[in-house]
């Protein structure tokens, strides 16, 4: 691998051959050091490595010197390479000609002569690493600034494929209407109006979540660029302490956590679309024109699906308890399970005024037969009164204000787990709580067969 290149300048040969000695003897291992006698000569040297794509990242001139002065090679450097940076090495320069250097060539310091060995070698060295601090920094926040750009492309065509998923239903809801003098399968779902709006508030769901996750995306990538901030506030005379007040502030935002969650939030806007075609998807099964897949799933994987797309609606203010058994993988429509997991959780929050928790608690009940897991979602929140408790799974029927819900959550809730020859139970109190039990064979297709 070449080396990068360090090119000292000065007319007097016996005070560059010290000047090569001393940098050699320091740098030589991790650097190429050039010397040259003219301020011309060292600006065809310079061009000839900028030319073959090596790296110089300081260069060293005097400023008396026969031809081109010092500052005024200095800032012909800084024209072609604004990143080197420069020392000026003199002790006949004038104010004028150091003001220059300072002005429009970069210039990092001023050494007069003679200088002090230990004082150059020190200035070389925190120029260096500036240089390369530099430089990392400045590619950090060009990736930094691509991530930012490939996330913002990806929420856009997200957002655009849910616009066109809603197009899709508003269309396939015009349809609907126009067939709503044909028999329902229930008499309980006669009401094709109240049908239709419930189905349009089931997709607000998802479509909240996305536009949630993307102002959650926003406020990562804030304190992300608070982070670089710091990188380039950075100087060769604040370096430790800049280094420690990045290390904090790298704690105080929990920035490795952060990075996770810019890529969880990009999944989970990318499963609130899908979330919205599956809404689509069910529509169609009202006329038979999909069939559903039964799939091997992992129930913890749906459950936390569900648990980030909600995130806007209990974070700060609901505590989340988990206490998961290890449960096999089981045969389901993965995609039903989420909407289920939707409307209890969505009940439970909303059930929940101020703060609260809710328990999700799941079990292998191994001495059933077929092979049974259960999953509980208990809250807090207010209970359910008997008078209307026996009505909640009945269609339409909602304790919400006009407007608020129509009542199809449970009772799309309790057909879904009844598609899986599962059982769903209620427990609930008022004041204390509600506690909803899934019960959902491991074999739902061993179970289908043999019914058949």
């Amino acid at each position: 691998m070449t080396k990068p290149v360090i090119i000292c300048v000065d007319d007097e040969l016996f005070v560059l051959a010290g000047l090569e000695k001393q940098l050699k003897y320091q740098f030589g291992k991790q650097y190429k050091i050039e010397t040259t006698s003219s301020g011309n000569e060292a600006l065809e040297i310079f061009k000839h490595y900028q030319k073959s794509q090596i790296e110089i990242p300081l260069m060293i001139a005097d400023q008396v010197m026969p031809g081109m002065q010092g500052d005024e090679l200095l800032i012909e450097i800084h024209t072609m390479a604004p990143d080197t940076l420069t020392i000026l090495l003199t002790g006949l320069a004038s104010a004028e000609a150091v003001g220059n250097a300072v002005n429009f060539a970069n210039l990092y310091r001023f050494i007069a002569k003679p200088w002090y060995r230990e004082d150059l070698l020190l200035t070389v060295k925190e120029a260096l690493t500036h240089y390369f601090q530099k430089k990392t920094i400045k590619s950090q926040e060009l990736e930094l600034r691509r991530m930012n750009e490939l996330l913002e492309e990806k929420v856009r065509k997200r957002t655009a494929e849910v616009l066109r998923q809603k197009t899709e239903l508003q269309d396939t809801l015009e349809n609907l209407k126009q067939t709503q003098s044909k028999p329902l399968e229930s008499e309980k779902m006669a009401s094709l109006g109240l049908l239709t709006a419930g189905i349009a508030h089931e997709i607000n769901n998802p479509v909240n979540y996305i536009y949630a996750g993307i102002d959650s995306l926003k406020e990562d990538l804030r304190d992300v660029f608070e982070v670089i901030k710091g990188y380039e506030q950075i100087t060769a005379q604040n370096v430790n302490e800049a280094l420690e007040n990045i290390r904090s502030l790298k704690e105080e935002v929990a920035f490795d956590e952060l990075i996770t969650e810019v890529h969880e939030l990009t999944s989970s806007i990318k499963r609130g679309a899908e979330r919205t075609a599956e809404i689509v998807k069910g529509l169609r099964t009202f006329s038979h024109l999909d069939k559903d897949i039964l799939e091997t799933a992992d129930i913890y994987e749906n459950l936390e699906t569900t648990l980030i797309m909600l995130r806007s609606q209990y974070k700060n203010r609901i505590q989340i308890v988990k206490s998961y058994a290890d449960l096999p993988l089981i045969e389901c429509y993965p995609h039903k399970l989420n909407q289920v997991f939707m409307n209890i959780l969505v009940n439970a929050i909303q059930a929940i005024t101020d703060k609260g928790v809710i328990h999700i608690t799941t079990s292998l009940l191994s001495d059933k037969t077929p092979q049974t897991v259960s999953i509980e979602i208990r809250d807090t929140g207010h209970g359910i009164s008997d008078k209307i408790r026996s009505k909640i799974f009945d269609p339409f029927f909602t304790t919400k204000d006009v407007g608020q819900g129509t009542g199809l959550g449970l009772s799309i809730s309790f057909s879904i787990i009844e598609k899986h020859r599962g059982s769903i139970a209620v427990t609930t109190r008022q004041g204390e709580g509600t506690a909803f039990t899934i019960y959902l064979p491991l074999h739902t297709k061993e179970l289908k067969n043999a019914k058949h």
